[in-house]
């Protein structure tokens, strides 16, 4: 180990040292100034000698991310990606070395500060971006990596495409401090083309002062993100950002101007955060268990929706510390059911649009619900409509006679075999308005 570079040798390594005796000491030389060199001229951190010249394979380069982080097999139970396992600090890195990285479309995690102690249980939040029905989108934890503790990793060491950004300890022999809420490292992950941003709250001590002014305990939290925020306001960005708060009543920093001061008035539940889905309170989650005492299967569904249908032999694995193991029989592959938000306009729901507007009638809620189960077995949950101050908001089982707008999207259940239907030729009629006035 050579300035934190690793040097892996060739096999024939020893026998040529042993032909080469005499300029054992000047090879060794040479090949200390070529990793000084490289050292200072990259962001190197893997490195394989197989040769007197060293070959340099960038860690977090694309093309170490096609031979170690690309889903090429999955699990014994059929249901997640699985890749070989991936050290904890092969899937480290430091904020320099992550601006280098072309992230898109990804999902950004933010660790803001210490734990009350025990995991962060970090794989029920990553298992259901892994199920093999769903595309894998780079999954990029930014935060003190010392937060994931080594038996942690090993839940998650199989998943693919699963990044840390250590804030914590960075650079070579010298200490920085950093911070999710820091915008040098926000931008380093490329927050600004990131799909969704999940902020997970300081759950540490809570200190003399925090406890005389309960507000404060989220004061870490709020502060990264108001930082993303303005982030995104200032390109005009727009990314579902979802926020754990420890004193649900901070939730008012997140609504708008106009339903600030009913926002106040009113229970967590009822207030514009929450409709919108940017905010969550343990409070929150406290009362959805308490139901589990009046439908047990509420449990059971929560369950689904995280660790898929295998969840009993998930959770055998992981009591016995063996994490997820590679499918060797060629067990059949599980089917699943992706939760989609899709845009009302788009397809499958433009076909009912057109066969509605030639009957010259707007679409309801309930037509599109009964024939997009009849037509696809497609199952919707609910709309995210917008505003009259166009913002969003979640309209879960809307009644029957709900006019739907051009601009609602579609919380909907999209079963496996559903196929993206191609638009017959249909006689062109003149488009209904379906907006609100």
């Amino acid at each position: 180990m050579i300035n934190g570079c690793t040097i892996i040798k060739s096999q024939d390594d020893d026998q040529e040292e042993e032909d080469r005796p005499k300029s054992l000491q000047d090879h060794r030389t040479n090949t200390l100034q070529n990793l000084k060199y490289h050292h200072e001229n990259s962001h190197m951190n893997l490195l394989t000698l197989d040769s007197s010249e060293p070959k340099i394979y960038f860690r977090h380069s694309d093309e170490a991310q096609q031979q170690a982080f690309v889903p090429g097999y999955h699990d014994q139970t059929g249901t997640f990606n699985w890749i070989h396992d991936v050290p904890i600090n092969i899937a480290t890195m430091t904020p320099a070395q992550a601006s280098h990285y072309n992230f898109k479309n990804h999902i950004v995690l933010c660790l803001v500060g210490p734990t009350a102690g025990g995991p962060l249980n970090l794989t029920s939040f990553i298992m259901p971006f892994r199920f093999h029905w769903l595309p894998v989108q780079s999954i990029v934890i930014l935060g003190d990596s010392r937060l994931i503790s080594t038996t942690e990793w090993l839940k998650l060491r199989n998943f693919p495409r699963v990044y840390i950004v250590n804030v914590s300890n960075y650079g070579f022999g010298h200490f920085s401090q950093g911070s999710p809420c820091s915008f040098t490292d926000l931008q380093a992950v490329k927050i600004l083309q990131c799909a969704s941003c999940c902020i997970i709250g300081d759950s540490g001590n809570i200190s003399k002062v925090d406890e005389a002014d309960v507000s404060l305990q989220d004061k870490n939290t709020l502060f990264c993100a108001m930082n993303i925020r303005s982030l995104l306001r200032r390109e005009d960005r727009s990314v579902h950002m979802t926020t754990e708060l420890r004193h649900e009543n901070n939730a008012h920093h997140f609504t708008t101007q106009n339903t600030h001061e009913i926002d106040l008035k009113l229970p967590l539940r009822f207030q514009e955060p929450f409709a919108r889905g940017i905010i969550f309170s343990n409070s929150l989650l406290y009362s959805s268990i308490s139901s589990l005492y009046f439908n047990g299967d509420v449990f059971l569904f929560l369950r689904v929706l995280i660790a898929g249908q295998s969840t009993h032999e998930i959770e055998s694995l992981f009591a016995f510390g063996s994490g997820l193991q590679r499918d060797q029989e060629g067990k059949p592959l599980i089917s699943g059911v992706s939760v989609e938000l899709k845009n009302f306009i788009g397809p499958p729901f433009n076909i009912i649009i057109r066969e509605e507007a030639l009957m010259s009638q707007k679409v309801v809620y309930r037509v599109l619900f009964e024939r997009c189960l009849m037509y696809w077995r497609i199952l919707l949950v609910g709309l995210y409509r917008l505003n009259e101050q166009k913002v969003r908001y979640v309209f879960t089982n809307p009644a029957p006679d709900t006019i739907l707008f051009d601009s609602d999207k579609i919380y909907c259940f999209i079963p496996p075999e559903y196929e993206v239907p191609v638009m017959r030729d249909m006689p062109k009629v003149k488009k209904v308005e379906t907006d609100s006035d």
